[in-house]
């Protein structure tokens, strides 16, 4: 078996394990994304905030977008506290231990995080424009589909974040919240550095630019989708050398 048949062996093993329970989480979840997109271009659009207190919505939508879908995924394939301050997604501790190349299964993990971050954002954004509410009236289908494509790309952008948590490490609750501190400082310095850049918040330029510059929202989009992606990828190898699991 090729490794990328052995890859998409490990893909499906989790896709095609989940009980009728989960499945219905997974739908309500998704749900409860598309209501969050619905409900937020509605306030943007009916209270058209413009100072820099509108970046809360930016914060709400990407914590949605990065957060949500790992309601999707069962506990044994969802990063957690195994012992002694070790947090890693059991499945990986586990998979690691019979003999599967490392590249193998980095992949199998980025592909899934890819899946279900992309997946339920994607849905949840077709589940919002069905709707005849808010989504549906501000987009025509050209402009609804490049919004789409960058909300996707944004996800996607997020997924690879996931993987470097599967891979996992030993650390505090002072640590990890620390380090959790310092992530959203990054996120919401990084949005206000965009507002006052361009005027506009995240959800705001997606918009803006899926209407009058579909192309170039979705390149940009692209780029922060392969550049973050290399990143996590890195991270999660480094991760991989230095965690010890016997702990």
């Amino acid at each position: 078996m090729s490794d990328q048949q052995f890859m998409w062996q490990l893909v499906k093993f989790e896709l095609t394990g989940t009980p009728f329970k989960q499945l219905l989480l997974r739908m309500l979840t998704v749900v409860v994304m598309g209501a969050a997109f619905e409900l937020i271009l509605l306030v943007l659009v009916e209270d058209n905030p413009d100072g820099y207190g509108a970046i809360i919505f930016d914060v709400v939508l990407l914590s949605i977008v990065l957060y949500y879908p790992l309601l999707l995924r069962l506990p044994p394939f969802r990063s957690a506290d195994l012992k002694s301050g070790l947090y890693a997604a059991p499945f990986y501790v586990y998979a690691t231990r019979l003999p599967i190349p490392q590249r193998v299964l980095m992949r199998s993990r980025f592909v899934l995080s890819f899946v279900y971050t992309v997946g339920a954002t994607v849905i949840a954004i077709v589940l919002a424009y069905v709707y005849p509410g808010t989504v549906r009236s501000l987009f025509t289908p050209g402009e609804f589909g490049a919004f789409l494509t960058m909300w996707g790309l944004v996800a996607a952008a997020a997924s690879g974040l996931i993987v470097a948590g599967e891979v996992g490490g030993t650390y505090t609750k002072k640590e990890i919240f620390g380090y959790s501190t310092v992530f959203l400082f990054v996120v919401i310095v990084a949005l206000f550095g965009l507002k006052w850049f361009t005027g506009d918040i995240f959800v705001g330029l997606t918009i803006e630019l899926s209407k009058n510059a579909p192309l170039k929202g979705m390149a940009g989009t692209f780029g922060l989708a392969v550049v973050l992606n290399g990143i996590w990828y890195l991270e999660a190898k480094r991760y991989a050398r230095k965690v010890d699991y016997h702990v």
